[in-house]
């Protein structure tokens, strides 16, 4: 028995099936910025635009102006997230710092409205120990590693103040010896940089707690935030062209494995 297989006319009608199949055009999947301010409004602090350590001018941010809430985030074009996502937060309170006779190191400066006002999580005391809180996004792309961006800084009495992440497992902790006061962005001092993977349904929490002595009352372990930026890294997940390709290389190799196999036991290629 003669076989006869023309492997051309396979390949042609693999990329044609494939590309029938896709469900848009073949693009680049890009990286989408995503920024929360948590913002006093109430205390009299602006809404933020432009960049920070990532990002640039003209940039949107969530106004988060509650201590506890969900929302649907917008990313930094202003226009509502590609993935529809969402987040979900919880602290003690929102505080601002010049409207409370407090001064920071970007006092005056670019990024004052944005360091100016945080959400806090009050510390404990030996009776009642503080409880992490968690700050938790859904509907993100799945099985998708994520960096973020996670900026601290209190208010004048914060040297001392230490906030830590747990994230995926793993913990990492800011440290303010003396807080610098340069008024530009130190990593490991005035914010955070840590990753995270989402799992198979877009969620993504990370804890926060307290560190150190530092806080307004004597309680040890204040933990504060001023706001995050979430991103996606280039290349964390496969472009569409890239799927396609991949698959459609495979079904040529296995079509040729095919072809030489039926050819061993009598078959012919041409």
């Amino acid at each position: 028995m003669s076989f006869s297989i023309d492997r051309g006319k396979i390949a042609a009608a693999v990329i044609a099936i494939s590309m029938v199949l896709l469900p848009g055009p073949v693009r680049a999947v890009a990286a989408e910025l995503i920024n929360i301010q948590f913002q006093s409004s109430s205390q009299g602090v602006p809404a933020y635009t432009g960049g920070a350590v990532i990002g640039g001018a003209g940039d949107q941010w969530n106004q988060l102006t509650s201590a506890n809430a969900t929302i649907a985030l917008s990313n930094s074009t202003g226009s509502g997230s590609s993935t529809g996502a969402t987040l979900s937060w919880s602290g003690s309170g929102l505080f601002a710092g010049y409207n409370n006779s407090y001064t920071n190191s970007f006092g005056g400066g670019t990024y004052d409205a944005l360091m100016n006002s945080y959400l806090y999580l009050l510390g404990g005391t030996t009776e009642v120990p503080q409880v992490a809180q968690t700050i938790s996004f859904n509907h993100l792309a799945g099985n998708t590693t994520y960096d973020l961006y996670i900026y601290t800084e209190g208010a004048g009495d914060a040297v001392g103040r230490n906030l830590s992440i747990n994230i995926n497992g793993n913990t990492i902790t800011t440290n303010h010896a003396s807080l610098s006061n340069v008024g530009t962005f130190v990593q490991g001092e005035n914010y955070l940089k840590v990753t995270g993977t989402t799992d198979s349904n877009g969620y993504l929490s990370l804890t926060y707690s307290g560190v150190g002595t530092g806080n307004t009352g004597g309680k040890p372990g204040e933990a504060d935030i001023n706001g995050i930026q979430l991103m996606q890294p280039s290349g964390s997940v496969p472009e569409p062209s890239t799927v396609v390709l991949l698959g459609i290389g495979g079904m040529i190799v296995a079509f040729r494995f095919k072809s030489r196999s039926l050819s061993l036991i009598g078959g012919t290629e041409s």
